[in-house]
């Protein structure tokens, strides 16, 4: 749901890539539904329809039955938020009984009455994948992607440098990225512009000598081009059991 300008602003990171590709197939989904509506006739409109879209892509269940992929939908069980590790109280999978295949919920530690419940969502993933995925960028993540310079526009970067330090307040011990400043957020589209710098402050902040380098457990490098070599993407795409990580067609 980024606007065109805000994408204009952050092209510079990768991920900017993967969203403008992902917009290009819900425009097309968009197309395929309003065919479809002419030629059949039906009261659901397409915000209906993209709204279900979004519910889907970001609340399923990756499953593996059986060394088959597949996804689910799991009342209630879609509805639980996660949170660092050590807020994890849940394990969740599939699991056979008589024959027949159940989904399971399980705690695993001992939960006070009234308190939330939390589950995984990719483990091991970066934020790139939380942010293309979820829209939520962890900053006590301990997957770190740092990103080299010379694959950038040097106009570019030193534009998303600035904008990326008018965005976000000063450094704090122990997060990937600093957090925006308040304004920020009431900005047109100020929590993507946060997510954005802070994704930026993580991935070039090193390079741009704006932090100290982290000793990264991802280690992602691009192309001149700036798409992501093959043999270095994350591999959380690759997870068997994860949330909302739909293969594409």
């Amino acid at each position: 749901m980024a606007s065109t300008s805000l994408l204009g602003q952050f092209d510079a990171l990768p991920l900017v890539k993967q969203i403008m590709t992902s917009q290009q197939r819900v425009e097309g989904q968009e197309k395929c539904f309003n065919e479809w509506k002419a030629k059949y006739g039906h009261d659901l409109t397409w915000q209906e329809c993209k709204h279900g879209l979004a519910m889907w892509q970001t609340r399923v269940y990756g499953i593996n039955l059986n060394g088959t992929r597949t996804a689910a939908l799991i009342p209630a069980s879609d509805l639980l938020n996660t949170g660092r590790d050590d807020q994890l109280n849940t394990n969740w999978g599939a699991e056979t009984k008589d024959g027949e295949w159940h989904f399971k919920v399980s705690t695993n530690k001992g939960i006070e009455a009234g308190h939330e419940l939390y589950d995984s969502y990719c483990p091991g993933c970066a934020n790139t994948e939380f942010l293309s995925v979820w829209s939520v960028y962890l900053d006590d993540n301990n997957v770190i992607t740092e990103l080299p310079l010379p694959n950038l526009n040097a106009t570019k970067s030193s534009a998303m440098k600035t904008l990326v330090q008018e965005t976000l307040q000063t450094p704090l011990q122990g997060l990937s990225a600093p957090r925006c400043q308040s304004a920020v957020f009431d900005e047109p589209q100020g929590p993507i512009k946060c997510a954005f710098a802070r994704l930026a402050w993580e991935q070039f902040g090193t390079a741009w000598g704006l932090k100290s380098s982290l000793k990264s457990k991802v280690s992602m490098l691009i192309r001149s081009d700036g798409s992501l070599k093959p043999n270095v993407q994350s591999s959380a795409f690759d997870l068997m059991n994860s949330r909302g990580m739909v293969p594409q067609n």
